[in-house]
Parts: structure tokens; C-alpha cells; sequence
């Protein structure tokens, strides 16, 4: 009966846990209410937290610069408008399954029980995208995208992935007037 109970309580506990682990990616932001965005023309990049593996930076800020670009601003590196920087946090979630047997459901003596559990490590990233204003030095927009990482993906799938990151992040950016 106790391995019964024990395994109702890891099935219950992994049908909670299991949705937030396998679902798609998550982004949020926030911003300054008191700036106006639309007054920014020009960026230039500030040194954030890169991923330290040169292929991943060079797609991230390919990326940034593309969605910037389709947002009307232009790299000016002599006297930007804002500053834009990213960070990058790669981690290690962890995940359990499990599987068991025991006694039948009238809890038969002699029954033998047995529970089987398995730890996962599945790698997740999050990018963090910050908007500085160059002329006060003030933090004015940050967008946040966090996801699991396909380590085994293909150039082209990486390209793709940082791709939709990076314009999910931004697709609040610049937020509308009266937001």
C-alpha cells in the first residue's frame, strides 16, 4: 500500500512538473514608462555576457541586429541613441521519471512492489536583450527568452532557433505608446 501511495504521489508530482519542463519557449520584458522610444534611431553595441562560444555570439547578434533593423534603428557606433547588450545563461534543468508496479488494487499480500526512476538533464538557455539609454546611461527595455537547447541540432537549426528567439523577444519592442 505504501508503494502504491508513494507512486500516486511521483505521478502526481510529474504530471504537474512535466508541462512547465516541455513547454515552448518563454519571453517577457519590461520597460521604462517614461521613455519615449520613439526618439531612438541609432544603437551601438556594450559588452553584456556572451555564451564565450564564438558561433552562438556571432548568431545572437546577427540576429539582434536584423530584428533592430526591421524596427527602423541603425548600428551608429560614434553616438548611439541606446546601447544594446545581451546576456547569455546556460544551465542544466533537471527532470525525474519514474515507473512502478506493486500490489494489485485490493493490495494482496505477498505482492512484490517495485519503482524504477530515471534523472534527466535537459540543457536550457535563457537570452536576456537590454536597451540602455546612451544619453542618461539608464537601462529603458530588457526582453527575456528562456528554452530548452538542442545540443545535437544542425548549424541551420541553430540559426533558426536563436532566429525565433530573438524576434519573440523583441516583439514587444518598442513597446506602444500608453503601455
Amino acid at each position: 500500500m505504501k508503494i502504491q501511495a508513494a507512486f500516486r504521489s511521483i505521478a502526481l508530482i510529474a504530471c504537474l512538473v512535466l508541462p512547465a519542463i516541455v513547454q515552448a519557449q518563454k519571453t517577457s520584458y519590461d520597460f521604462d514608462r517614461t521613455t519615449d522610444f520613439s526618439q531612438f534611431k541609432t544603437f551601438a553595441w556594450v559588452k553584456g555576457t556572451p555564451a564565450l562560444e564564438p558561433f552562438l555570439d556571432k548568431r545572437i547578434v546577427a540576429s539582434i541586429e536584423s530584428q533592430l533593423a526591421a524596427r527602423a534603428l541603425t548600428r551608429s557606433d560614434g553616438n548611439p541613441d541606446v546601447y544594446v547588450l545581451y546576456h547569455v545563461v546556460l544551465g542544466v534543468q533537471k527532470s525525474v521519471t519514474g515507473f512502478g508496479s506493486g500490489s494489485g488494487p485490493f493490495g494482496w499480500p505477498g505482492d512484490v512492489g517495485s519503482f524504477s526512476a530515471r534523472r534527466n538533464d535537459i540543457p536550457v538557455g535563457a537570452l536576456v536583450i537590454d536597451l540602455a539609454d546612451a544619453a542618461k546611461r539608464e537601462l529603458v527595455w530588457r526582453g527575456v527568452g528562456m528554452n530548452e537547447i538542442d545540443v545535437n541540432a544542425k548549424p541551420e537549426k541553430r540559426d533558426a532557433a536563436i532566429d525565433k528567439a530573438v524576434e519573440k523577444i523583441l516583439k514587444n519592442f518598442p513597446p506602444k505608446p500608453g503601455r
